[in-house]
C-alpha cells in the first residue's frame, strides 16, 4: 500500500508520489505507482479531486494501487461499478480485483470515480477523480500468421520482388511490434538468402530475398527457420519455418547413359506386328513432370525395327529367319565370329528429346544400338553333284579323282560347318571323302581309296551324308550311282592250252583246219572294245589264221 510523502495544497497543483513495492508471478518487482493529486476548490459538499495511478498489466488481484485522498470522518464508494478495481471503505485504499491484460483494452487507462460520503452528514461529500495508467510488460511473444510458410521460386531464377514476413507482438512500445528485428536462425548455411528488418508505419517486416538462382536437382526444396525479436528487456521471439519450394524448369537433356547398348537376339525372334519388345530404351532426364516427359523416335530408317515413342520399346516388325536383315543391306552390313557364333550386326540410331521441346530449345540425346542376331541351326544341308551317275574306270589309281561334291547351308558359324561322310555302299572301303574347302559353301573330293575291278564290281550305290556342327545337328544325304568304266587289264585264254588237227595234203588253199576258241574277261565286242579278240600265228608255215 502507498504512504502520503507530504501535505497536500488543495488549491495548488502538485504532484505526489507514493512507493509501494508489488508482488508478481512470485518474484518481488520493484514497481513504481506514481499518484498525481489534484485537488481544486474546497467547499463542503460536491469537491472533486483527481488522482492518477500507474501500475504494470497483469498485476495480481488484491495487490493495492494506491490510496484515494482521505479525510477523517468519511466513509469510501464506487458509485458505479468497474470490473478492475474496488475501494476500501474506511481506508481508501483501492485494490485490484481483476488482472488487466493491456493488450485487453482499448486504452492505456482506466478511468473511475470514488465518492466519499461524510459519516456525520448525509449531504455532504466529496469525489476522486482516479486515472489508473496501465504500464505496459513484454509479456507477449512476436507471433507469425502461421507456423509455417510456404514460397515457390522458379529454378534458376530470382524473384523480382523479395518475400515479406510479418510478425504480431500486442505488447506496446519497445515491447511490440514496432520494434521487431527479423533473423534467419537456421538453413542458410549456403547463404542464399538475405533478410532484412524494413519499416512499414509503425510495423517491422521482414524482407526475405534470395541472393542467387537454386539448382532444383541439386537442391528441389528450402527450409529456413526466420525469428522475430522485439526490443524488450529481456527480449522475446518467436519462430516460423519457411518452406521454399523450387519450381522446376526445362533445363536438363535427358540421357540415355551410355553411347552405346549391344543386345542379342536369335534370328528365331518371334514377332507380332511390332507389339514383341527385344528391348526398352530408357532414358532419364532430371526435370520434374512435363519437363521430364520424353519423346522416342529412330534416327536410321528400316523396315525391321519400330519403337514406341513413349514407352521407348523396340520391336520386330517382320521375322529375321531366311535372311529378312538382308533387306536391310545398310543397316544390317556387318558379320564377325565371336567363339562359336557367328553374328549379323543391325545398327540403329536412336534418339529421345523432350516432349514439350520445341525449336532450338529441343534437349535430346541420342545413342546407338547394336542388335547382334545369333544364328539359329534352320537350315539342312544339301548335298549336291554337278553330273549323275558318275562313271570310274577301272584302271584309276588309289586317290584318283572322282568327283566334287558340293554341300551347302544357309545358317552361319558352327552352324553351316560341314562333316561329309560315305554313310552306306561303301562297305569294302572303295572310295573316300577327302579334302574339303570352304569356299562360302564347303566344297569336298570324292576319290577311289582302293583299285577297282570292273569284272568284281562294276557298279556302286552310295549314300553321301552332310551333317553340320549345329545343336542340334541337321543332316542330309544323297544317293550317288558310279559305273565303272572296264579296262583291258585281263588277257585271253584259249579254251585248250593245246590243240591237234589231220589236214589231207590234197586240201585245197583256205580248207578249214580247225577252229581254235579264247575268251577275255573284259568287255565289249566291237573291233575296239577290250573283248574283242585277234587271232594270228606265231610260226608261219602252210597254214594261216583268220579271227571271226
Amino acid at each position: 500500500m502507498g504512504r502520503v510523502l507530504g501535505t497536500f495544497d488543495r488549491c495548488s497543483a502538485q504532484s505526489q508520489r507514493l512507493r509501494m513495492p508489488l508482488n508478481r508471478s512470485l518474484m518481488f518487482l520493484a514497481l513504481y505507482i506514481t499518484i498525481s493529486t489534484l485537488i481544486c476548490g474546497v467547499s463542503s459538499q460536491g469537491t472533486i479531486e483527481r488522482q492518477t495511478f500507474s501500475i504494470a498489466e497483469n498485476l495480481a488481484v488484491g495487490q493495492p494501487i494506491g490510496r484515494v485522498v482521505t479525510r477523517p470522518g468519511y466513509r469510501y464508494e464506487l458509485p458505479s461499478v468497474t470490473p478492475y478495481f474496488s475501494v476500501d471503505s474506511v481506508s481508501g485504499d483501492i485494490k485490484v480485483k481483476l488482472a488487466i491484460d493491456r493488450e485487453t483494452i482499448s486504452s492505456e487507462s482506466i478511468e473511475f470515480v470514488v465518492k466519499a460520503q461524510s459519516l456525520s452528514q448525509e449531504d455532504v461529500f466529496y469525489l476522486v477523480e482516479v486515472t489508473t495508467l496501465i504500464i505496459d510488460l513484454n509479456d507477449n511473444s512476436p507471433q507469425f500468421r502461421s507456423d509455417v510458410l510456404n514460397f515457390t521460386i522458379l529454378e534458376n531464377e530470382i524473384p523480382s520482388q523479395p518475400f515479406t514476413l510479418t510478425a504480431n507482438d500486442p505488447d506496446k512500445g519497445a515491447n511490440g511490434s514496432s520494434s521487431l528485428l527479423y533473423s534467419i536462425v537456421s538453413g542458410n548455411d549456403q547463404n542464399l538468402w538475405q533478410l532484412s528488418t524494413v519499416s512499414r508505419g509503425n510495423v517491422k517486416d521482414g524482407s526475405l530475398k534470395l541472393l542467387r538462382g537454386v539448382d532444383r536437382e541439386s537442391v528441389p526444396t528450402l527450409r529456413l527457420v526466420v525469428e522475430a525479436r522485439d526490443g524488450g528487456s529481456p527480449p522475446r521471439t518467436g519462430n516460423v519455418t519457411v518452406n521454399i519450394n523450387i519450381q522446376d524448369v526445362n533445363d536438363n537433356d535427358p540421357s540415355f547413359g551410355q553411347d552405346r547398348y549391344s543386345i542379342s537376339i536369335a534370328e528365331d525372334q518371334p514377332y507380332a506386328d511390332g507389339s514383341n519388345t527385344l528391348v526398352k530404351m530408357n532414358a532419364t532426364d532430371k526435370d520434374l513432370s512435363l519437363n521430364a516427359a520424353l519423346v522416342y523416335s529412330l534416327l536410321t530408317e528400316n523396315s525391321l525395327f519400330s519403337i514406341d515413342s513413349d514407352t521407348g520399346e523396340i520391336s520386330l516388325v517382320k521375322p529375321l529367319l531366311d535372311g529378312g536383315f538382308d533387306s536391310e543391306p545398310s543397316l544390317c552390313h556387318s558379320q564377325y565370329c565371336k567363339s562359336s557364333q557367328c553374328l549379323v550386326v543391325c545398327v540403329l540410331q536412336v534418339q529421345v528429346q523432350d516432349q514439350l521441346g520445341t525449336g532450338s530449345n529441343i534437349r535430346r540425346d541420342q545413342c546407338e544400338v547394336r542388335f547382334e542376331i545369333l544364328d539359329v541351326n534352320d537350315h539342312t544341308p544339301k548335298i549336291s553333284i554337278d553330273k549323275l551317275p558318275l562313271t570310274v574306270s577301272e584302271d584309276t589309281k588309289v586317290s584318283g579323282f572322282v568327283t566334287t561334291v558340293t554341300v551347302k547351308d544357309k545358317d552361319r558359324g558352327d552352324n553351316q560347318k560341314i562333316a561329309l561322310t560315305i554313310s552306306r555302299g561303301n562297305e569294302l572301303g572303295h572310295f573316300s571323302i577327302s579334302r574339303c574347302f570352304v569356299l562360302g559353301d564347303t566344297v569336298c573330293i570324292l576319290q577311289t581309296a582302293k583299285l577297282l575291278d570292273k569284272e568284281l564290281t562294276p557298279r556302286y550305290n552310295l549314300t553321301l551324308r552332310a551333317v553340320d556342327a549345329g545343336i542340334p545337328a541337321l543332316s542330309s544325304s544323297l544317293a550317288v550311282i558310279i559305273n565303272v568304266i572296264d579296262a583291258n587289264d585281263h588277257n585271253p585264254i584259249f579254251r585248250e592250252p593245246s590243240y591237234t588237227a589231220t589236214v589231207s595234203e590234197l586240201s585245197p588253199i583256205n580248207s578249214f583246219v580247225a577252229a581254235l576258241t579264247a575268251t577275255d574277261e573284259d568287255e565289249g565286242k566291237a573291233p575296239t572294245s577290250p573283248r574283242f579278240i585277234f587271232y594270228h600265228l606265231l610260226t608261219l608255215g602252210p597254214v594261216v589264221m583268220s579271227s571271226v
